[in-house]
């Protein structure tokens, strides 16, 4: 079990918890989040409102605060192309379930929100984000693309240019940019209290809305989701799996030497 579930009067929260692969995203924990997200759809009350995604931050072994790791490296090593491109739709089925689920999807998002991680996020419907966290599109400087779907959303979220700025530089963005370029909507302060006052303010605007406005709403939003480019892009991808450059990178990772 990676993800723990919790009930609360008005909304639902996934809080993501792997510390030994630190909050990477795997087969099996990918699999789990579809799992619960397809039981909710089954057995939706009325009085939830909304999907919460957390993670339990963690710091990394140079005191960077982690949210989500990204793909998990050591994992996906190893993968074939058949195996590569069961994970990409995995995770891109993960996506497309946010969007499709009739209440709204938050994403909050308390530390490095890296490769996958910010991909993952690119998938709510609503992102807040604490002063110290950031988002990481390192996948160009590890020799990938994003998987899941992330370069169209990204696209449509924050425009041609800046996802270009981004995705081709590699950019790392703290929370003050990242507002800026309408990739989340709140920032909080980095404590706990902050941040679940930003989540009541949030699901009590949610509460004042209609529950079939939202979910009319919702049915409209996800027109704009467009599943060809998204087959595209995961079909350049796996045309890409395992390119000289990738190896590289993850020979390098390997053999880092492990801290205690």
């Amino acid at each position: 079990m990676f993800i723990k579930k919790v009930h609360h009067p008005d909304y639902v929260s996934f809080e993501i918890c792997d510390q030994q692969s630190k909050n990477a995203l795997g087969m099996a924990l990918g699999l789990e989040i579809l799992d619960k997200i397809k039981l909710l759809k089954k057995d939706l009350k009325s009085s939830c409102r909304a999907l919460v995604i957390t993670a339990k931050s963690f710091r990394s072994d140079c005191g960077q605060k982690i949210w989500i790791s990204g793909g998990n490296l050591k994992e996906l090593a190893g993968y074939t192309r058949q195996q590569a491109k069961e994970y990409i739709e995995l995770y891109s089925r993960i996506g497309r379930s946010f969007a499709e689920l009739e209440i709204p999807v938050i994403c909050m998002i308390d530390g490095a929100a890296i490769g996958g991680g910010a991909e993952l996020a690119l998938w709510a419907d609503l992102r807040a984000m604490s002063e110290d966290s950031s988002l990481d599109f390192k996948q160009s400087r590890i020799g990938l693309g994003p998987g899941y779907g992330g370069c169209g959303r990204l696209v449509q979220l924050v425009g041609l240019a800046l996802a270009q700025r981004y995705l081709l530089l590699g950019r790392r963005l703290d929370a003050k940019e990242a507002k800026e370029a309408n990739f989340v909507h709140f920032i909080y302060k980095p404590n706990k209290n902050s941040a679940a006052d930003c989540l009541n303010q949030l699901i009590g605007q949610i509460k004042e809305t209609s529950p079939i406005g939202n979910k009319i709403q919702k049915c409209m939003l996800s027109l704009f989701s467009d599943t060809d480019n998204l087959h595209r892009e995961q079909q350049l991808f796996l045309s890409y799996w395992q390119n000289t450059d990738h190896k590289n990178f993850l020979k390098k990772f390997l053999n880092k030497p492990e801290t205690t």
